[in-house]
């Protein structure tokens, strides 16, 4: 029915997909590539722009990635592989 009620036990938004598998794409993708930008990383793993940086801004929070230098030249620096699980 259009108008049943919404059990408060179940999600209202469920996420299309699990983002510690992206997460570990993301860096897998830097480790094998340091100075991979977004852009690229959203290409190569078919993913928007925006939920590729939402998801960097995460790993770099949990202190998973570094980016050491500047934007053009700078390069990731995977500081570990588990902290990323916290996050979520």
């Amino acid at each position: 029915p259009l108008n049943e009620p919404l059990n408060p036990a179940e999600p209202l938004n469920e996420p299309l997909n699990d983002n510690r598998e992206l997460m570990s794409k993301i860096i897998t993708a830097m480790q094998n590539n340091p100075q991979i930008t977004a852009k690229k990383l959203s290409a190569k793993l078919s993913t928007s722009l925006s939920t590729i940086k939402r998801n960097i801004r995460a790993l770099n929070k949990s202190q998973s990635i570094n980016h050491v230098g500047s934007k053009k030249n700078g390069h990731w620096v995977i500081t570990s592989n588990t902290h990323y699980k916290e996050v979520l």
